[in-house]
Parts: C-alpha cells; structure tokens; sequence
C-alpha cells in the first residue's frame, strides 16, 4: 500500500512512481477521500460540502423568507417574517403548469380554474391585497363578482409558490 514510507512528501516520491497530489488528499491522508469544495474548504464527504443558497453564493446565507422570496445574504432584500407583509411587487409569467390550469384569460365573466392538487389559491388586487384565499383541488369558477382590473393569482403548493396575472374586462 503506497506510500510505503510516510516521510516521502517529495513529487514523485509516494513509493509507488506516483505523484505526491495524487498520493495524499487535501487533509494529508495518504490516499484519502477529502477534497476541496467550491468554498475552498477541505471537507471528507459531499454532506460535508457547502452548497449554494438561494442566490446562487457558495455557502452563502441567503434564505427563503416567509413570503418565499430569497432575502438576506447578497440579495439586498432584508427578509420578511410575518406572511401578512408578502406583497407581490415583481411578476414572472408563469404558463399553465403539470397541477393547474385557468381559462378564459382576459375574461369577462368568470375564470375557470383546474386543479390537479390541492393547493392554496390567493387572489390579489392591483395594490397587492389579498381579496381571497383558500384551498382548492379539481374544476371550480371563480371571479364572477370582481370588477374590471388586473389581478394576481398565487398557487401555492408545499414549498412553491407560482403567481400569475389575471385581466378582467
């Protein structure tokens, strides 16, 4: 078993023609598993190892808040920890996706909604309020009674939230 000589640090001299970076691990152990992580820490295992947060920083400290939007750590959002402060204020277009679907959009009666899970269903309006909320699985209409406006629909789904917009004529 190399190195056969535990004072051979030398390149090349592992006691086996083999160099000594390949002989011992990053923890000194000759022949070991340890390795350098992309945080530049020498660890033993892939537990061990340090992991991006939601940001995307190697062993950063950005988190999820309570409104599930990625704050503290690099982000420049400071975190909110009451769910009653969440207010949407940056959209992404979602498209239907594998457990929900709404149709007509833009709509001036009602929106159909279908839902392969259940979820939570918040409604909003354009200020950011939530005008409903509650849990819904299968096919159910909703909206007859909303005015003409833009509104925010937010799936919500074990840890996942996905919002969309809904036009009422």
């Amino acid at each position: 078993e190399c190195p056969k000589q535990k004072d051979r640090q030398n390149a090349g001299d592992c006691g086996c023609s083999v160099p000594v970076d390949a002989c011992f691990d990053c923890k000194g152990a000759p022949f070991g598993t340890a390795f350098v992580d992309n945080c530049k820490l020498c660890v033993s295992n892939i537990t061990e190892a340090c992991k991006t947060d939601c940001f995307g920083d190697w062993g950063g400290t950005a988190f999820l808040d309570s409104c599930k939007t990625c704050a503290g750590g690099n982000t420049g959002k400071l975190p909110i920890t009451n769910t009653a402060q969440c207010i949407v204020t940056d959209l992404e277009e979602i498209q239907n996706t594998s457990y929900w679907k709404v149709s007509p959009n833009p709509t001036e009666g009602q929106f159909n909604f279908e839902l392969t899970e259940l979820s939570q269903i918040h409604i909003l309006n354009a200020e950011g309020k939530i005008i409903y909320q509650n849990n819904h699985t299968g096919k159910f209409n909703l909206g007859a009674d909303l005015g003409a406006g833009l509104y925010l629909v937010r799936f919500i789904k074990d840890d996942k939230i996905e919002t969309i917009k809904l036009i009422k004529r």
